[in-house]
């Protein structure tokens, strides 16, 4: 597995996904979209924060936390916020998209910063080169951002994995990887032991997706054979659509007219550009170019109705300035958007690009190139670490086309392969060469084909095989065989090598080219070869080419395979999990490819490393076709379970995921539904879990069930399951059905505990009104009551509900605690302040479990405004924990910079105090959990390095 650094969340027994809203922000300082773009670069070029040669490419911790701090000290509140939260905790994904510059990114690192306290937080900024075992072997709650998913309009190679992990989280409750503990829960284990319960795991996966509209419609367009159900349109957020009401426009102007007090515009002005419509460019990234920019102010409303127009016309004029100014963005342009300053003053690396720049602008110098570099600071770059970035990938962009206008031959010779790979395409119509406005796609013509298979030749033998192979160009036969003329006999040697990014075979990138000549001349040269120091290439080639579906392809490897006599219809692939052909046509849903492999007598009972035959995956992706096909060939096998740790059947798997008519063919071919999995859940269980209503309405119809029938870890009936999991249609479709409504689970948790849990107030309000429930009831072995559990949960309209029903807000748990405790943990202010409000709690109180009180805890799970409102209300930050730990202690283990910063200005702390049983410093206990920011506060405000070890 790749390294991959990432935010150190911790999980709990709460899930903050269902947090309310409130909760989780940890700045005090509210304006969001104004973060000046001059400190940070939001685009996709490798700058500080981005941990280069790492294989997840992912923003490392401290870039996550500096782009999170960034927006976070700016913050302004807007509707669209809220909505996409309120997605992201209701669908356990979302995608936001939109114009450039619209915030998408802003609106991901923010929420990474509300749900960083107990969730782990990536933000993978190159997908296509993301480990995606990262996420399947995860340990803790997990929420990534996979940034501008589309980038280029391409369909990223690892992306039906991702999505097939996502929507297996979304019917799991539970992973069987080991999860990661917190001191707390360390405690709980050790009680919940001694009475004979096993630990439970649970690590819950967020995802958010970000990208252009237009690129957005051109992905999901190739989706059909993904999980492309997942994209639902209630879990997609369009910002060109949700956009900025006047009032937050206005509020955002504001604030960037008291940053930038040189422009200033009128009460009219304000009033026009905040009613205005435009199109291109998001509110947020027009406001970040107008006000640095003595250009664009000189057309003002003209530039916010078209700020494409005023962008690209400004560039262009820059351009072809022909000094030193037109120099440095060139460089950077051929640089991809990122130079290292002092390596280009310094050393050699840069001297041929420097030449092939100089020949374009002869009067440019490398002192003049850098201080213009420097000039565009604050307009058109970002300059971090010395290194030097555009400001935003429409600006990467816009300067790109411009210096195609200019001078397309230079932009094809020297531009990255990646770029040639996204951006170049062939023109279909005009005779000239142009630039799409809206695509930002270069399109050339016959002229400069030539040139293009040159450079993709070039890339070929420097073993560069992804941007070039899989140049969309090659769909042109005549480019194509071109390519292949120029290889020549050295195709037979590069067909044996390896992409040196990647590490996937040529055979593998070949296979996912638009060009069958190109692939043909691969596949021969492979034959000049001996076929058994290439088989596994081939096998690797024709799993490929099974997964996007080109039949004829596969049926040419076959026919190959079987010339040399090495064709083995069973053969597993290592790569794959040791699948076979027949089982990845299965799990992509590939009917024809499918056949072909019965054709040839393939072994359908077989399974992967997993257990997983082809009926479990043709089951979870609710293919009717295969499914009756294997059925009718391998009747043995409709009832067989894999070897995970959950034995899922066929007909389990097809209940969790709601595939109904999967289900209902399962059953008329005799598959057993009562059948259970590993935690003793049968097919009703799972569909009640997984919120599955017409595939409940279907199971009960069977009459094959007791509606009260108990499974699960903590033997739960469905209508419990439904109400702990917050799905208030099946629930009422169960109540409907006469399910009883007075059992408890092995935790002795009745169904209003449970629904308080879930956060569900339909469903709350409903078991209210039958006055059958004791409302202050214990459950669970540490004796919670159902308020404790909406308390925990962050379930503010829950709460209100029990507090309206008069719920007793003063009893205890097992340990001490009180409803506040719980409600510090939980995190939602709106619930720490009502109980206050009341003066009924000892803000100080402790528990019996390490005699922490509420703030400590509220430090450690990093719940800023909690904090803060329990310090104006007095909480007492002298007071320490049964272990000598301080409140500073705690809030270097919890991770929060904001707070740590707050403890550390009171001048109360010793920064350099270690407790008298752990022997720990802050800075050890920083260091230790990973807290990069952290740890660099404590180092600037004094912190003794000696103490914290090497």
């Amino acid at each position: 597995m790749g390294n991959c650094f990432s935010s150190n969340g911790r999980s709990s027994e709460t899930d903050p996904a269902q947090r309310n809203e409130e909760q989780g922000r940890q700045s005090t300082s509210q304006h969001f979209y104004d973060a000046p773009v001059t400190q940070y670069n939001f685009g996709k070029a490798d700058t500080v924060g981005v941990t280069t040669g790492n294989p997840a490419r992912s923003l490392s911790k401290e870039g996550l936390r500096l782009k999170i701090d960034q927006v976070e000290s700016t913050f302004v509140d807007i509707q669209v916020l809220t909505k996409v939260k309120d997605i992201l905790k209701r669908y356990h994904h979302v995608a936001i998209i939109g114009s450039a510059g619209d915030g998408k990114t802003s609106i991901a690192a923010m929420l990474c910063g509300m749900f960083m306290s107990k969730y782990e937080a990536l933000f993978v900024e190159h997908i296509d080169d993301f480990d995606v075992e990262i996420i399947t072997t995860r340990c803790s709650h997990m929420l990534v951002v996979f940034d501008d998913i589309f980038d280029g309009c391409h369909c990223p190679s690892n992306l039906k994995r991702i999505l097939n992990v996502l929507a297996n989280s979304l019917t799991h409750d539970a992973s069987s990887t080991k999860q990661k503990v917190t001191q707390k829960q360390k405690d709980s284990k050790r009680d919940s032991t001694s009475r004979g319960e096993q630990p439970k795991s649970s690590s819950k996966l967020l995802f958010i997706f970000t990208s252009r509209t237009y690129n957005w419609n051109r992905g999901c367009s190739r989706l059909h054979q993904y999980k492309s159900s997942l994209f639902r349109p209630e879990a997609i957020v369009d910002m060109t659509n949700e956009y900025w009401t006047a009032e937050e426009k206005k509020g955002l102007l504001h604030s960037f007219m008291a940053r930038h007090q040189k422009c200033e515009l009128s009460n009219k002005e304000i009033q026009n550009i905040a009613n205005s419509k435009n199109i291109g460019f998001g509110f947020p990234l027009m406001c970040s170019r107008f006000f640095p920019n003595p250009v664009f102010q000189m057309h003002t409303v003209d530039f916010f109705q078209n700020p494409v127009t005023c962008l690209r016309g400004d560039l262009d004029a820059i351009i072809r300035e022909d000094n030193s100014r037109s120099a440095a963005l060139i460089l950077l342009i051929l640089c991809e958007g990122k130079l290292n300053l002092v390596t280009f003053q310094t050393k050699a690396d840069f001297k041929h690009l420097f030449n092939v720049v100089k020949e374009v602008v002869e009067s440019c110098t490398r002192t003049g190139i850098g201080e213009e570099i420097s000039n565009f600071k604050g307009t058109y770059c970002t300059v971090e670490d010395h290194i030097a970035s555009f400001s935003h990938p429409s600006v990467y962009d816009a300067a790109a086309c411009a210096l195609s206008h200019l001078n397309l031959v230079l932009l094809l010779q020297y531009c990255t392969l990646k770029f040639l790979h996204q951006r170049v395409r062939l023109k279909k119509k005009l005779q000239t060469s142009t630039t799409d406005d809206v695509t930002n796609m270069i399109y050339i013509t016959p002229a400069q084909h030539q040139l293009v298979v040159d450079r993709l030749s070039e890339g070929i033998r420097q073993r560069c095989f992804q941007w070039t192979v899989t140049h969309p160009v090659l769909s042109n036969d005549t480019i194509a065989s071109s390519l292949v003329t120029q290889l020549g006999d050295e195709l037979t040697t590069i067909a044996q090598q390896r992409d040196k990014t990647s590490g996937k075979c040529f055979l593998h990138w070949v296979s996912k080219s638009n060009s069958d000549a190109l692939f043909r001349g691969a596949l021969s040269a492979v034959d000049r070869k001996h076929i058994k120091e290439t088989q596994s290439d081939i096998y690797e080639s024709a799993a490929v080419c099974v997964k996007n579906y080109k039949q004829e392809r596969v049926v040419d490897i076959v026919t190959l395979l079987k010339q040399k006599e090495r064709f083995n219809v069973d053969y597993k692939l290592d790569t794959d999990n040791d699948k076979t052909l027949l089982l990845i046509a299965a799990e992509v849903c590939a009917v024809d490819i499918f056949n072909l492999f019965i054709n040839e007598r393939a072994d359908v009972s077989l399974a992967d490393r997993d257990g997983h035959t082809s009926l479990h995956y043709t089951c979870k992706r609710g293919n009717t076709v295969i499914t009756k096909n294997i059925c009718e060939l391998v009747p043995d096998i409709i009832d067989v379970r894999d070897t995970s740790d959950q034995r899922l059947t066929p007909a389990l798997i097809a209940s969790e995921m709601g595939e109904d008519k999967v289900l209902q063919l399962l059953v008329s071919k005799g598959a057993d539904v009562t059948l259970c999995d590993s935690q003793n859940r049968n097919c009703l269980h799972v569909a009640s879990c997984g919120g599955h209503l017409s595939t409940v309405t279907y199971l009960l119809g069977l009459e094959r069930f007791n509606i009260n029938c108990k499974g699960g870890a903590s033997r739960q009936t469905p209508v419990m399951m439904a109400a702990l999991n917050g799905h208030d249609k099946v629930y009422d479709h169960l109540v409907n059905e006469e399910a009883d409504l007075s059992l408890c689970d092995t935790n002795n948790r009745d169904c209003l505990m449970l629904a308080c849990e879930g956060g569900n107030p339909s469903i709350v309000k409903h078991l209210l009104s039958k006055n059958t429930f004791d409302i202050n009831r214990k459950g669970r072995w540490d004796s919670q009551t159902a308020v404790m559990l909406a308390a925990k949960g962050g379930h503010y309209d829950v709460y209100n509900l029990l507090v309206t029903k008069e719920a007793d807000l003063l009893k205890l748990d097992l340990y001490n605690s009180d409803c506040l405790t719980w409600a510090c943990s939980g995190g939602n202010v709106q619930i720490v302040r009502h109980m206050l409000s009341t003066n009924h709690y000892d803000i100080n109180k402790r528990n019996d479990v390490d005699q922490t009180t509420p703030v400590m805890q509220t430090m450690y799970l990093g719940y800023y405004d909690v904090f803060n409102l329990l310090v104006a209300e007095g909480a007492d930050l002298s007071l320490k924990d049964a272990n000598d730990r301080d409140c500073l202690m705690w809030a270097c283990a919890g991770g929060n910079a904001s707070i740590v910063k707050r403890l550390l200005h009171l001048k109360r702390f010793d920064i350099n105090r270690i407790d008298s049983v752990l022997q720990q410093t802050p800075l050890m206990m920083a260091k230790a959990e990973g807290f990069d920011a952290v740890f660099d506060v404590l180092v600037s405000e004094g912190a003794d390095l000696s103490l914290a070890g090497n």
